[in-house]
């Protein structure tokens, strides 16, 4: 039992001490899909591709491969799987839109992040909005990985645990 304890205890401040501290009021500045869904938070910096290219990404930013959705009081704005509709599919009266103009101005601010069993992640923005992310299986793979390109470690979901890889 002590063993159990000393765990949660760890996955407590690796959320705490890590994860919280480094996006609070940070915007969320990207959202972007490459066979993952990628969510990015404060500053774009520039960086220089592998074929030479410039480009602009956050330092912090978390990946997801799990089921997430983007939710603003009782609606649902945006979630994973619309991905997987055809655009022509997709109710015209559901207006993303609003959820968009936020993002690109900048006004999306992290204000609290919770976390629950499995490790299910919620994150608060100004507005309303909340981005939740659910894990739906008992594999053994990561579920979100949050990046610090600046920290020697990420922080890493799985079913049962958090850890710093």
């Amino acid at each position: 039992m002590a063993e159990r304890r000393l765990g949660v205890l760890m996955k407590d401040e690796i959320f705490e001490n890590q994860l919280r501290d480094e996006i609070i009021g940070l915007p969320l500045t990207d959202m972007w899909r490459a066979g993952l869904q990628v969510f990015e938070f404060g500053e774009q910096v520039e960086g220089l591709s592998r074929k030479g290219e410039v480009y602009y990404a956050s330092q912090k930013r978390i990946h997801v491969i799990c089921p997430w959705r983007i939710i603003k009081e009782n609606t649902l704005i945006l979630g994973s799987g619309d991905y997987l509709e055809q655009e022509s599919k997709i109710s015209e009266t559901h207006d993303y839109s609003t959820f968009f103009e936020e993002l690109e101005a900048g006004r999306l601010i992290v204000r609290d992040i919770n976390y629950h069993e499995f490790n299910d992640l919620e994150i608060i923005f100004d507005n309303n909005y909340k981005l939740q992310l659910f894990l739906v299986g008992a594999r053994l793979s990561d579920y979100w990985r949050f990046i610090n390109s600046t920290a020697e470690h990420d922080i890493v979901a799985y079913p049962d645990k958090l850890d710093n890889l």
